[in-house]
């Protein structure tokens, strides 16, 4: 129990910095014009885990207070997270795809009607989600948990499909991004035999190339490390009890992933950092302006680029 309270402090102190990046973000994306496809992306994506982390917080408060879970009362207190949770690591996936898109055909991606590509994007997180909550809905006992978390609130079998198709999106996740990359490598080695438009969208496509490096190595630490304990935790021989404990330890990599969003755009995406730094002065005192390389007359004007 020492364990867990110890897990729950840390869940709050991660929590705490991913709302204050996460609302960032979405008051950044809300002032953003145009809004790009891109964009949207990373708004819904910081939309869900603002929503992930809020709702891991309740389960940081059981624990503070030892409140037994049991299963059927867990699925239906946290079952709206259980479908967020699922939107969330399909959107990840989904923004790696967009950057696998931008990069393997510009033209074509500008091209495209931005709502509807994003709603054809955000499409699989809705069909996962749903089918999974409504496949643990008539699936549920009364076994008493040592957590309330996404991965105990389903039965067995359900988890263990949950966590069979969470290391498989965490696969595509990877494989998009490290793709892209390499496409847009080689495409800009190339560039000299590209058209004079492709090359000029790539050049920008570019500057994302940096904070997409980091995303693969913050997922790889974090989402991918997560369900991969999970999933192996229940394929080796080990006791259910310690399968539950790593698998509520895990919380805090999940924790890490729902937050790490605003930290990586600030320190790898300048339009993202000027604009989070404008943020920044209208919050805090004029030392800190300073501090961040910003006296309070000057007004920082972001024009994002379309692409």
């Amino acid at each position: 129990m020492h364990d867990f309270m110890t897990t729950s402090i840390f869940i709050y102190i991660i929590g705490v910095f991913g709302i204050f990046g996460n609302i960032n973000i979405l008051i950044a994306i809300y002032r953003l014009k145009p809004r790009l496809k891109s964009s949207l992306l990373v708004g819904l994506l910081a939309f869900a885990d603002v929503f992930c982390i809020v709702s891991e917080l309740q389960n940081a408060i059981r624990t503070i207070f030892h409140v037994q879970s049991y299963r059927r009362e867990c699925f239906w207190a946290i079952s709206p997270y259980l479908v967020m949770t699922e939107v969330q690591s399909c959107l990840m996936s989904a923004l790696a795809f967009d950057r696998l898109f931008a990069f393997a055909f510009p033209i074509k991606y500008v091209t495209i009607h931005t709502p509807k590509y994003v709603f054809c994007c955000c499409l699989p997180a809705m069909v996962t989600s749903v089918s999974f909550l409504i496949v643990g809905a008539f699936n549920l006992d009364d076994e008493p948990l040592v957590a309330c978390n996404p991965p105990l609130a389903y039965a067995g079998p359900v988890s263990k499909i949950w966590g069979y198709v969470g290391v498989g999106i965490d696969m595509c996740t990877l494989t998009f991004y490290v793709t892209a990359l390499i496409i847009l490598l080689i495409k800009l080695l190339n560039s000299r035999r590209a058209l004079h438009s492709e090359y000029q969208i790539l050049d920008k496509q570019k500057k994302l190339s940096t904070s997409c490096s980091v995303m693969i190595l913050v997922f790889l630490f974090s989402t991918f490390t997560s369900n991969v304990v999970i999933y192996l935790s229940r394929q080796l021989n080990i006791s259910e009890g310690m399968s539950e404990k790593l698998e509520t330890y895990m919380v805090i990599l999940m924790m890490i992933s729902y937050s790490q969003s605003y930290y990586v755009y600030f320190a790898c995406s300048k339009l993202y950092r000027e604009t989070f730094k404008k943020q920044l002065l209208c919050i805090f005192p004029e030392r800190l302006g300073r501090f961040l390389g910003h006296a309070r007359s000057i007004v920082v004007s972001v024009t994002p680029s379309r692409y």
